[in-house]
């Protein structure tokens, strides 16, 4: 009876071994298998949940931006794409400037060799003695307005005060984006040249009225063989004086001496501004073939009304020249007049463009700064 007790409990205590070995070898055979590997079709349903998600997300994002879009007006995308096309414009316009220099400089270094010839052009841009009487502006004044008045500022208010008179042509309101006319008149002593201008930019008035006294303050000075004598910005008033040798297809016709008073008025702050200037030229040295020129010219800027493009703006010009040839013998006087006339529309033209050019490089280089400030 020991004995079969003895047989049964060592019978379990066997029994007890295998099971634990048994659930061992299923532990460890679970734990090693491999995953079972995914099927194309849950891959597949996993992707596109995936990418609706996505799908979602994305919407949101275009109905944020569609949202924060309607709440901002074309003009700003349009202004940036007007800026960068501006942009490009002055790159071109710096190497056509480049060229133009390097033209100018031959032509200059041609005019010292014909001048070398009777004159010594350094001991000429460099003799201070100025003549013994000279012609004021006053005379211009008189000239154009029948004033004598002798105040410069005074004088420049009287010319202000006509500012309607020299822009009463139906060109500056007739909306007209771009136009230049100018008439010539001829008489025995002398010619005179009225020329109207006008050109836009897609930038708002008071930047392109800003861009403009910025110019004249800094540019108003002549290029070439001008020396400049005087330069002073005062307030709203810009005084230039300049020595210069007058030269057309190689016709010398001397040294002069000539001035240019500009100044800026606004009848209020938020107006803006109407520019008057006052030129002439007169000889420094006796010549046989003497002149005096004269300029009055009124600028002013102005909103395009009902542009595609807003903002729009106008630069406009009124320019009045008399070429005072009095002074010329009457053998030679008519062909003095002829070669001055065509010397002072080149000069005008010239003038016109340069003026045109600085401009725009102040407004894209306003237009820069600007961006980088709000960046």
């Amino acid at each position: 009876m020991d004995a079969d007790l003895a047989a049964l409990l060592a019978s379990i205590d066997a029994d007890d071994a295998l099971q634990t070995l048994l659930y061992e070898v299923d532990a460890y055979a679970h734990e090693t298998e491999k995953p079972k590997r995914k099927t194309s079709a849950k891959r597949q349903k996993e992707e596109i949940t995936r990418l609706r998600a996505q799908v979602e997300d994305l919407e949101r994002l275009y109905k944020r931006l569609e949202s924060a879009q309607a709440h901002q007006p074309v003009g700003p995308a349009a202004q940036r794409e007007l800026t960068s096309m501006w942009e490009a414009i002055a790159h071109r316009q710096c190497a056509l400037r480049a060229r133009t220099e390097a033209e100018n400089a031959k032509l200059h270094k041609q005019i010292e060799e014909v001048l070398h010839r009777g004159h010594d052009v350094p001991s000429v841009l460099s003799n201070e003695v100025y003549p013994r009487t000279c012609q004021s502006l006053d005379t211009m004044s008189a000239m154009w307005t029948h004033s004598n008045v002798s105040d410069t500022r005074v004088r420049l208010e009287r010319l202000y005060a006509q500012r309607h008179e020299a822009f009463v042509d139906s060109c500056f309101s007739d909306g007209s984006l771009e136009f230049c006319a100018q008439t010539i008149g001829k008489g025995e002593m002398g010619s005179a040249i009225d020329r109207r201008h006008g050109w836009t930019a897609p930038f708002p008035a008071r930047k392109l009225d800003q861009a403009l006294w910025e110019v004249m303050c800094r540019h108003t000075t002549s290029q070439g063989t001008d020396v400049t004598t005087k330069h002073e910005v005062e307030g709203d008033t810009i005084s230039v004086m300049h020595q210069s040798v007058v030269v057309q297809n190689y016709d010398v016709f001397g040294k002069f001496r000539s001035e240019l008073v500009i100044r800026r008025f606004q009848e209020t702050p938020d107006d803006l501004s109407v520019y008057v200037s006052c030129f002439f030229a007169e000889p420094l040295q006796a010549h046989a073939n003497h002149f005096t020129a004269y300029e009055i010219m009124w600028y002013r800027v102005r909103e395009v009304p009902n542009s595609s493009l807003s903002p729009f703006s106008q630069l406009q010009t009124s320019r009045h020249v008399y070429l005072d040839c009095s002074g010329s013998p009457p053998s030679s006087r008519k062909e003095t007049q002829e070669v001055l006339t065509e010397f002072t529309l080149r000069e005008i033209k010239r003038d016109s463009e340069w003026i045109r050019e600085l401009l725009e490089h102040e407004l894209v280089r306003a237009s820069a700064l600007s961006r980088a400030r709000q960046a």
